[in-house]
């Protein structure tokens, strides 16, 4: 490099004309040792100033106050670099000093980002900033109530941001105050697909849009799909609801169990219900039963108002018991003490007594009370009534004690009369052994016919009356020497060994004074149950066949039973009886009879049963094999 050619001053017309290479005179008065004016030197201009900026930077203090005072006074560096970050944010020049944050956008702030927002996303702060997702949490004051149309205060957690239209601000608010979810309605939207839960502002409503699955795999709409697994326990409450429940298993219970359709029966659970080729069926444990549809009107039997009362109540359709305490009778003679399906008064079957009579143990006197009022009725159908002196009994109590013994006496006589009669052991007035007469009776009324029979006896005084076909008849007994007995008989009076000849139906004995006055006897089956209304529903149609022979078999509809009469006549007896024997006609075909013994059959209809006589055509003899085909159907 050429060294720069120093300038005479004269040269240097202006200080702009200096270079960095330029000589300086300069006079060193630092060591006068050697020359006492000082030495001149030379330096260059770059030297120079070098120099003099140094020592500015180091020892130089404004002392000015004017600079001190300037707006501009204090400003560094880092000062410098914020302002000039700031001019980013728009031209100072044009738009003013700095912008107020109320004007710019809520995404613009450093701790906010919306980059991912979607529709109905709410903002909830993830412990650096506001970020946009799902409503979950949001408990922290930031940057973000600063922002003008936020109003943000005691914010508590699972809150969001409310707009409220009034103020014209977004509030913090809690779910439950906020929303209103007493108004909260979801609706479904099948053809979306998508899920979300999307709030309507013009309605006020939530829709819920649940996913389209149509696109899926079955393995994987099964493994979307919630279950019920194991038991589902309900703890005694009650599912209640306007939907479908739709299985392939089968609906079962402790009582009732619902099956899937079968098109041939097969082994079934007891209680459970199936349609089999198309008709309702039930299984009671062996058997499928069918199902019929009934056009007759039922039968309704009302609960009993006075069923506390009760001590005794036989209907004898189906056996002997008492049917309030479950109580099973001892009957004299199991062949003369019999069920019988004619005559019959109410119901399929009545007790016959020949001669012959049953009894109930009433030693507990929880149960059996009869030293107070009392009522004891039935249906009585005389057979056979005995002379003068020997008379027959309806009802009666006895027991150990001899003065227990008390009854309802019939007694016949030569004029072609009966009568009624009151005999108590322990009360003088009425002890004789035939009793007291109540009433006297032309006996060929009573004899051979139903005639409804009622003795009752009055909480208030003792007095006892009696009732024949709903009217009072008679003398009224008054008599409070009744001692509770340890029997209570049907037919008998143990003391004298007097029985009964005849029928009995609908027995009710009860510890009240169920008859005060006169009264329509029913003629339907007094009421077995104090706790609901009973429903007995008519006969229905019915099919089925009878295997002939000693001890003969019915196939097919459920409400028939089927005996052996005599030979060659078989009984089909109805559960529940007709009103008359006309409201039903029969078809029968007999079967694989032999060619030897060609049948025919005649049928006789009653209100209870009908009978099925089978005789052979060639010689009139009874047809005991084989089997006859029977269908009964009910006139409309």
């Amino acid at each position: 490099m050429t060294n720069p050619i120093p300038k005479k001053i004269s040269e240097l017309p202006t200080l702009g004309g200096i270079s960095d290479g330029d000589l300086i005179p300069v006079v060193d008065i630092s060591d006068t040792s050697f020359n006492t004016s000082g030495e001149t030197k030379k330096v260059s201009y770059s030297v120079f100033k070098a120099t003099i900026q140094q020592e500015i930077n180091t020892d130089f203090v404004e002392e000015d106050p004017v600079f001190i005072a300037s707006v501009a006074g204090g400003i560094t560096s880092t000062n410098t670099a914020q302002w000039n970050a700031a001019y980013g944010w728009g031209n100072h020049a044009v738009q003013g000093y700095l912008q107020s944050i109320s004007a710019q956008s809520i995404d613009v702030l450093n701790d906010v980002d919306t980059s991912t927002a979607t529709p109905d996303d709410i903002l909830k702060w993830n412990g650096n900033s506001w970020v946009a997702a799902a409503e979950s949490q949001g408990t922290t004051i930031n940057g973000l109530n600063d922002v003008g149309d936020v109003d943000i205060s005691s914010v508590a957690n699972d809150q969001v941001l409310r707009y409220d239209s009034s103020t014209q601000k977004w509030k913090n608010q809690t779910i439950a105050a906020g929303i209103g979810l007493s108004s909260f309605s979801v609706s479904e939207n099948a053809a979306s697909s998508s899920s979300s839960l999307s709030y309507n502002n013009a309605n006020g409503v939530f829709t819920y849009t649940p996913p389209d699955l149509s696109s899926f795999s079955s393995d994987v709409i099964d493994d979307l799909t919630p279950e019920l697994g194991g038991n589902l326990g309900l703890n005694s409450k009650t599912i209640n609801g306007s939907g479908t429940i739709d299985i392939t298993g089968d609906v079962k219970s402790s009582t009732l169990r619902l099956s899937n359709n079968a098109t041939t029966p097969s082994s079934g659970n007891t209680r459970e219900i199936k349609v089999i080729g198309n008709a309702p069926h039930f299984y009671d444990g062996t058997d499928w039963r069918p199902f019929f549809l009934i056009d007759n009107s039922a039968t309704i039997l009302p609960a009993d108002t006075d069923w506390g009362n009760v001590m005794i109540r036989a209907t004898f359709d189906s056996d002997f018991n008492d049917v309030k305490h479950n109580a099973t009778p001892t009957r004299s003679n199991n062949i003369t003490t019999a069920l019988v399906s004619s005559p019959v008064k109410v119901g399929v079957k009545a007790l016959r007594l020949d001669d012959a009579y049953i009894h109930w143990d009433t030693t507990d006197t929880s149960k059996y009370e009869f030293t107070g009022a009392w009522t004891m009725e039935a249906w009585v159908y005389i057979d056979e009534i005995s002379g003068t002196n020997n008379p027959d009994c309806i009802f009666s109590g006895g027991g150990s004690s001899t003065n227990q013994n008390w009854a309802l006496l019939i007694e016949k006589f030569v004029n072609g009369t009966m009568d009624f009669r009151w005999y108590n052991r322990n009360n003088d007035d009425h002890d004789a052994s035939d009793g007291t007469t109540i009433a006297n009776v032309s006996a060929s009324s009573y004899v051979g016919s139903w005639h409804h029979v009622a003795y009752a006896k009055s909480s208030e005084t003792g007095d006892q009356t009696l009732y024949l076909d709903g009217s009072a008849q008679g003398t009224v007994i008054r008599d409070n020497e009744i001692l509770n007995p340890d029997d209570f008989y049907v037919g008998y009076q143990p003391y004298q060994a007097y029985n009964f000849d005849g029928i009995i139906d609908d027995i009710r004995i009860s510890k009240s004074t169920r008859r005060t006055a006169n009264f329509t006897p029913e003629t339907t089956q007094l009421p077995v149950t104090g706790d609901t209304t009973q429903i007995l529903p008519p006969p229905a149609d019915k099919k089925g066949e009878i295997a002939l022979g000693s001890t003969p078999v019915w196939k097919g509809s459920s409400g028939l039973t089927v005996t052996q009469e005599s030979s060659g006549t078989y009984r089909l007896t109805f559960a529940t009886a007709y009103s008359n024997n006309s409201d039903y006609f029969v078809i029968a075909q007999g079967m694989d009879h032999s060619a030897s013994a060609s049948s025919y059959i005649r049928v006789a209809r009653s209100t209870a049963y009908v009978d099925i006589i089978v005789k052979n055509q060639a010689n009139d003899n009874a047809v005991n094999t084989g089997a006859v085909g029977i269908q009964i159907i009910n006139h409309n």
